[in-house]
């Protein structure tokens, strides 16, 4: 296994546990808890598909609850001034680091003999065909270890989970015939990000709603609380987002759009409070100094052609990176572990590895190309509207699906029921907002007609 963040650690794990294989991972950080593999990542928000799978490998979720925080919100902050708005998340979830889930992978695969090697690099695989009794293939795995030493080890199995910027990937690109990768930005957004220490006076307790954070006579977020914060940036080209963690303190992710590749301290400053005022409480100096030198980050949609070849599969960011604007990146790499040893389950020799690999491979692609146009499209209703006005509209249709009975909105279903396809929710987002702006349609001509009745006559008597 190439990765020892949640997808490969549970991969390991699982395989060890399940198939009971002699099972070694390689990650490229020194530590599997590092704070993460890059500085200024931000969290990750588990549901329901990711606790399926961390339950089934025995991890204990009420333990891992303590590492992180539920989100009872989503709040929306216009720049400054205005009042929030309030969309609750009406689902399970835990908002934390990717380490934090992680680290408890990695101690449990331990305990079942799985072997981790940290500092170590990928450079490549080679995969030979075999004629012995058992058949299937041979994939031979290059490793620099934290030594500078070149090694290579022979595997009856690769399973690629390192990211969106993979090393396995990269290597069946320049080695396998027909394995295409695409990258597409569209929808995408650079940021940068950083972990701000809260004071006490700065953190709502459990028991208070999210938006009472925010100031109702200056409209600026004072206290974070147990929500994820939007701050739209006063001309709508940006926004700087707040998620809290478990030990008082929060991540703060501003868009690269409004710093114009600023990297003075004052001048990242200015540019955060001119454009999202609201935030100002939060912009202490040492979060200035640490979003000043901060490279920014740009989250992207990886398409491939394939998830396998012959015995190499990818799972996670390595074969379906997409936007996070889902929230399901985390949770669907995690699925992608259940999934992928249900297809491994009832093999008897080598030469089946391949074959079950492809079976995992064409499923899951169908349904994840799915969920990535999903992210791009999540919050938008009606795409060539302002974007202000297309956000209003989006709140508006969540909040009439909540209400309405017998209807659960779309984002409630890809969180709470891993029995439905992406593909599916794709499917009933579509019929969902045509539903409701339909609706909102017949309203407005009933308004307009009730109008003209009583407008035209006094129009015309005016005139006369």
């Amino acid at each position: 296994v190439i990765g020892a963040g949640p997808a490969g650690a549970a991969a390991a794990l699982a395989l060890a546990r399940t198939r009971r294989w002699d099972v070694r991972v390689f990650e490229r950080r020194m530590e599997a808890w590092e704070a993460s593999a890059h500085p200024s990542s931000w969290n990750v928000t588990l549901t329901r598909r990711a606790f399926d799978t961390l339950e089934e490998l025995g991890i204990d979720i009420t333990a891992l609850r303590e590492q992180g925080t539920r989100l009872q919100s989503r709040v929306i902050l216009g720049s400054a001034g205005s009042a929030p708005t309030t969309a609750p998340m009406q689902f399970d979830n835990l908002n934390l680091a990717t380490w934090r889930i992680a680290e408890p992978l990695v101690a449990e695969a331990r305990r079942e003999t799985v072997e981790f090697e940290f500092g170590c690099e990928c450079l490549g695989i080679r995969q030979d065909q075999q004629h012995d009794y058992d058949g299937g293939t041979n994939a031979q795995v290059r490793i620099l270890n934290e030594h500078g030493e070149v090694r290579v080890y022979v595997a009856d199995l690769v399973v690629g989970a390192d990211g969106a910027n993979s090393a396995v990937r990269m290597s069946l690109t320049r080695s396998s015939f027909g394995f295409e990768v695409a990258q597409d930005f569209e929808g995408s957004l650079q940021f940068r990000s950083t972990t701000i220490q809260l004071p006490k006076h700065a953190k709502l307790g459990s028991d208070r709603m999210a938006d009472e954070g925010v100031n109702p006579s200056t409209g600026q977020l004072e206290q974070v609380g147990d929500g994820l914060y939007n701050i739209m940036s006063r001309k709508g080209k940006g926004a700087v987002i707040v998620s809290p963690n478990h030990n008082l303190s929060a991540n703060l992710v501003i868009a690269e759009s409004l710093l114009h590749g600023a990297t003075e301290p004052e001048e990242v400053r200015r540019l955060i409070l001119h454009a999202t005022p609201a935030v100002a409480p939060l912009v202490t100096n040492e979060a200035v100094l640490a979003l000043s030198a901060c490279t920014p980050l740009a989250s992207k949609t990886v398409g491939i052609s394939r998830y396998s070849d012959g015995a190499v599969v990818l799972i996670g960011d390595a074969a379906h990176s997409m936007l996070n604007n889902l929230g399901q990146g985390a949770n669907s790499a995690l699925e992608d572990v259940r999934l992928l040893v249900a297809q491994l389950h009832d093999i008897k020799s080598k030469a089946e590895i391949p074959l079950a690999l492809k079976r995992f491979s064409d499923s899951r692609k169908r349904d994840m190309d799915a969920a990535s146009t999903l992210s791009k499209l999540a919050f938008h209703v009606v795409s060539w509207l302002p974007r202000k006005l297309d956000s209003m509209l989006y709140l508006i249709v969540y909040k009439m699906c909540q209400r309405l009975p017998f209807v659960t909105p779309w984002q409630t279903v890809v969180a709470t029921r891993p029995d439905v396809s992406y593909t599916a929710v794709g499917r009933l987002r579509s019929i969902q907002n045509k539903a409701i702006l339909l609706g909102l349609g017949l309203l407005l001509a009933l308004f307009a007609m009730k109008v003209g009745k009583v407008g035209w006559p006094l129009l015309v008597k005016s005139l006369t």
